[in-house]
């Protein structure tokens, strides 16, 4: 059973907090099809599961990315993603800053979750996580 909705993308991605509601596509790989737009982690569930998205948060062109203002939410802060199987409400429990190889929170679970990724200004490096948890 396939996650994807008519318009072709996986699902859509909404946190009102920062008023961000957007598609998720499927990405060829890791980092250099993000474009404008939100690519989900081929390695990381589309619905069960981790779900792993990541989008830039300033675009190459300079112009904002989707994931601009993720620095700005807290923990408890709400996340919505709908796909062709449903729609989850999430729960913000973790944000913090990895090392930009670090991909232990992409990894399996036994709990609805998904995980946001994007890059931290002037700081290539490192990568902000958000991660949010079904709400049951």
């Amino acid at each position: 059973e396939k996650a994807e909705l008519k318009n072709g993308s996986l699902g859509v991605l909404t946190i009102d907090t920062i008023g961000l509601s957007t598609n998720v596509y499927e990405s060829t790989d890791d980092m250099s099809t993000l474009g404008k737009q939100v690519a989900h982690f081929p390695s990381t569930s589309a619905w069960d599961g981790n779900v792993g998205v990541s989008a830039h948060n300033m675009n190459l062109d300079g112009t904002a990315g989707l994931f601009l203002n993720l620095h700005k939410l807290e923990e408890g802060d709400a996340v919505s993603y709908k796909t062709a199987l449903g729609e989850r409400q999430y729960q913000i429990t973790t944000i913090l800053e990895i090392s930009q190889d670090d991909w232990s929170y992409l990894g399996y679970s036994d709990e609805n979750k998904i995980t946001l990724i994007t890059c931290i200004t002037e700081r290539p490096e490192q990568r902000l996580v958000v991660q949010a948890t079904e709400i049951k």
